[in-house]
C-alpha cells in the first residue's frame, strides 16, 4: 500500500513539473500547427537561466520569469531562422537546439551541472520541505497556467495566431504578417517550455545539460496520450487535455518501476517505455478516426 501510495505521489508531483512542457508543445503542434522541434533547446536554456539567477542572488520568481523568456528568445530564433533563413520547419528547430546546447554550456561557466545552493522557489514557500505543501504549490502554479492560457485563448490575437495554423492566408486578409505571428507564436509556446525548465530546476536544485534529453519525446507522448483519452473540443478542454496526457503518462512510467517489473528494468528502459506509450495511442487513434498525424505530411 505504501509502495502503491508513493507511485502516485510522485507520478502527480513529476506531472505537474512537465505540464508546461506538454501546454508548450501542444501550442505549437495544434495551435500553430508548427513542428516544433526546439522543446529540448528551450527547457535547457530556461533551466540553466534559471539556476544561474538564483545563484547570483536574483528572487527565484524574478528567475522563473526569466526563464521563461529565455524559452521564448529561442522559440523566436526558431521562427527567425525558418522565414529568413529559408531552413525547413523540422530543421530550424534542430538548429536552435544545437545553439542552445552550447550557450547553455556558457552559462554555466563551462561546467557541465551547476547547482543551486541558495533559495529555491520551493524553499522559500515551503521551508519546512513538506511533501503536501509541495504538492500544493504546484498545484497552484499549473492552475495560473491553465487560467491564463484559457484567458489568453479567448484574445483577439489568439485566434489570429489559431488562424494562423489552420489558414494563413485567413490571416493575411486580416491585414496581418503570418511571419511576424509565426515568430510570437512560437516564442509564447517555447517559454511554456523554458517556464518548465526553470521550474524543474527549481525542484530538482540542479541545472544539468543532460536534463533536456528525451523531453521532447516524453511531451509528445503526454500529448498523444491526451488527445487518445479525452476527446478535446476547444483550446480550453485541450489545454485540459495537456493536463490529464502529462499525469497518465508519468503513472504509466511509474507504474513499470513501482509494479512487478521494477527489480527488472534499468533507469534506460523508461526510453523504451515511452516509445510504447507513444506508439500505441497513435495506433489507437488512427484505428478509431481513420487517420490521425502528429505530424503534417507537408512538413
Amino acid at each position: 500500500m505504501g509502495s502503491t501510495f508513493a507511485w502516485v505521489e510522485s507520478a502527480f508531483v513529476v506531472g505537474m513539473l512537465y505540464v508546461p512542457v506538454t501546454l508548450g508543445l501542444a501550442f505549437s503542434f495544434r495551435v500553430l500547427n508548427y513542428p516544433d522541434l526546439t522543446c529540448e533547446g528551450s527547457f535547457l536554456v530556461g533551466s540553466a537561466v534559471s539556476v544561474v539567477l538564483i545563484e547570483a542572488g536574483v528572487s527565484p520568481f524574478v528567475a522563473l520569469v526569466m526563464a521563461a523568456l529565455a524559452g521564448g528568445m529561442a522559440g523566436a530564433v526558431t521562427g527567425i531562422v525558418h522565414i529568413k533563413g529559408g531552413v525547413t520547419r523540422l530543421l530550424s528547430g534542430f538548429v536552435t537546439t544545437a545553439i542552445a546546447y552550447s550557450i547553455t554550456i556558457r552559462l554555466l561557466g563551462g561546467r557541465a551541472n551547476l547547482r543551486a545552493l541558495k533559495n529555491t522557489l520551493f524553499d522559500t514557500l515551503n521551508p519546512s520541505n513538506s511533501a503536501s505543501r509541495e504538492c500544493a504549490i504546484l498545484v497552484v502554479i499549473c492552475l495560473v497556467l491553465f487560467v491564463s492560457l484559457a484567458c489568453f485563448y479567448k484574445t483577439r490575437f489568439a485566434r489570429v495566431l489559431r488562424a494562423l495554423g489552420d489558414t494563413p492566408w485567413f490571416c493575411v486578409s486580416l491585414g496581418k504578417s503570418p511571419k511576424l505571428y509565426l515568430v510570437i507564436g512560437l516564442a509564447i509556446a517555447n517559454s511554456l517550455i523554458g517556464f518548465g525548465g526553470g521550474l524543474v530546476s527549481q525542484f530538482k536544485r540542479i541545472c544539468d545539460v543532460n536534463m533536456s534529453f528525451g523531453v521532447l519525446v516524453s511531451g509528445l507522448a503526454a500529448l498523444v496520450l491526451g488527445e487518445t483519452l479525452f476527446a478535446s473540443r476547444s483550446t480550453t478542454s485541450h489545454a485540459v487535455m495537456c493536463f490529464v496526457g502529462t499525469w497518465v503518462y508519468n503513472l504509466a512510467v511509474g507504474l513499470f518501476y513501482f509494479g512487478q517489473f521494477g527489480d527488472k528494468l534499468l533507469p534506460s528502459d523508461v526510453r523504451f517505455v515511452t516509445g510504447i506509450l507513444l506508439l500505441i495511442p497513435s495506433l489507437v487513434l488512427s484505428r478509431r478516426l481513420s487517420r490521425y498525424r502528429l505530424f503534417n505530411s507537408e512538413w
